[in-house]
Parts: structure tokens; sequence; C-alpha cells
């Protein structure tokens, strides 16, 4: 029982020697180990829910980025800033300016153009007709070579021949500024161009048929210049109806009653 008792007794020290305080230094190291074991898990929980709290605001910023976002493309939009008032004066004043510098010089472009066309028209009336002229000479040169021909030694028939040339050559002129001649010998009687100056009784040809020419007329640049004056053929049955329609329209006056002389008279005296 003693050995037993020993035994126990060794034990028990043993186990008084291990419940021995320990001293304070080694228990704050002990509890500064505890604390900085603890204090990463509390690390990670503080960063797990800073997560959690973060995946939860999100919406709420995406919807801020994209308001900011939209901001900045309506101000890209609206283009640059406008001036200030006093710089979009200043701009205001140099376009008028310039505006006033483009009508001055419009308006002396269009004084000078109106005096050249005034000019020009003026030249047109006065000088229009040089041309024509220019090409009448040639014809006057040749009736003074003719007369001064025929005067000497020339004779009827070279004279008539030279009359002939003189009258082509101011066909030829006329027709080259447009004045053409009216054919109207044998054809039919058109009021637009020809003026009747008399009627003749024929049955030689169809009625209303030109058949003489009084005056040849001309046409310049297809317009009527002058009718040709004309004799116009009429059957002797279509005089006759004429006739009869004329003397129907203009009937004879009857006589008219003579006044009896009595009535200016003054009566006898008794």
């Amino acid at each position: 029982m003693a050995k037993v008792t020993d035994g126990s007794r060794e034990e028990d020290g043993k186990t008084k020697k291990e419940e021995a305080p320990v001293p304070e230094e080694k228990a704050s190291e002990q509890e500064k180990t505890e604390q900085e074991q603890h204090e990463p898990v509390v690390a990670e929980a503080s960063s797990g829910n800073q997560e959690q709290a973060g995946e939860q605001s999100v919406p709420g910023e995406e919807e801020k980025q994209e308001e900011a976002q939209a901001a900045e493309a309506v101000e890209g939009d609206s283009g640059p800033e406008e001036p200030s008032p006093e710089e979009r004066v200043e701009q205001l004043i140099q376009e008028n300016e310039e505006l006033q510098d483009k009508f001055v010089r419009l308006m002396a472009d269009f004084d000078n153009y109106r005096k050249r066309a005034s000019k020009e028209k003026a030249d047109v009336v006065q000088f229009g007709n040089e041309g024509l002229l220019k090409d009448i000479l040639p014809i006057i040169d040749n009736i003074e070579r003719l007369l001064t021909y025929s005067y000497g030694e020339g004779t009827w028939k070279s004279f008539q021949e030279g009359i002939e040339l003189l009258l082509t050559e101011t066909g030829k002129t006329l027709s080259k500024y447009g004045v053409e001649p009216i054919e109207a010998l044998g054809k039919e009687f058109d009021p637009n161009l020809h003026q009747a100056m008399q009627r003749s009784e024929t049955d030689e040809v169809d009625a209303n048929t030109v058949v003489e020419v009084y005056q040849k007329g001309y046409t310049y640049r297809g317009r009527l210049l002058r009718p040709s004056l004309v004799v116009v053929s009429v059957s002797p049955q279509e005089k006759e109806e004429t006739a009869q329609e004329e003397v129907a329209q203009d009937p004879v006056d009857p006589p008219e009653e003579s006044v009896g002389e009595s009535e200016d008279e003054e009566p006898p005296i008794n």
C-alpha cells in the first residue's frame, strides 16, 4: 500500500508541477500569438463581407457609370463650347465688314457691266448696218462702171447685160442678210403674202391664181417685209356673180323729190 501511495504521490506531484502558475510574460506572449492567429480569420471575414457588400452595391455603381457616360456623350455631341458674348460680337462685326466689302465690290462690278452693256447696245443701234452697207458698196461701184461704159463706146445690149449682172449681185447680197423674194406669178393667191390690185377674167388658168405681178414682195428671215402687188384671175361666171352681189349690197337710191318753187316764193300781192 505504501508503494502505491508513493507512486500516486509522485503522480500528484507531477500534476501539481504541470499545473504550476505560468509567469506573466509567458502569458502575454501566448495571448499575442492567439490574437495573431484570430486576426487573419477576422480580416478574411471582414474582406468577405466587403466583397459581398461590393457585389451588392455593383448595380448602383453601374447606373452611375452609365449616367456619366451618357452625360459625356451629350457634351461631345453639343460640340465646342459657345464663345463668350464679347467674342460673338467681334465675330459678327468681322462678318459684317466682309459682307459690306463684298456688297461694294458687287455693286461696282454691276455698274461697270451696266455701262458696258449700254455702250454695246448703242454701238449695235448705231453701227448695226455696217456689214450690209459694206456689201452694198460693190454694187454701187458696178453701177458707176456700167454708166461710164454705156456713156462711152457701150451698146444697149451690153448695158442690159450689165443691169442683169447688178440685179443678180444685189439679190445675192440681200439673200445673205435673210431677205428673200416672194415668188407669186402662177401661184395661188395668198392674202398673207399677196395684195390683190386687180381681178382678171380668164379661162386659161384656175380661179384665184396670180396672173400678173405689179411689184415683187420680200420676206425678212421668214417675216413679211413687203407683200406682192398682184392681179388675180377669176372665171367669167364668178365675175358675174360677184357683180350681182355688189349691186345687191349697194341698192340704187331713189331720186330725190323736187321741192316746188311756189313753196319758197311768196304769194303775189293783188
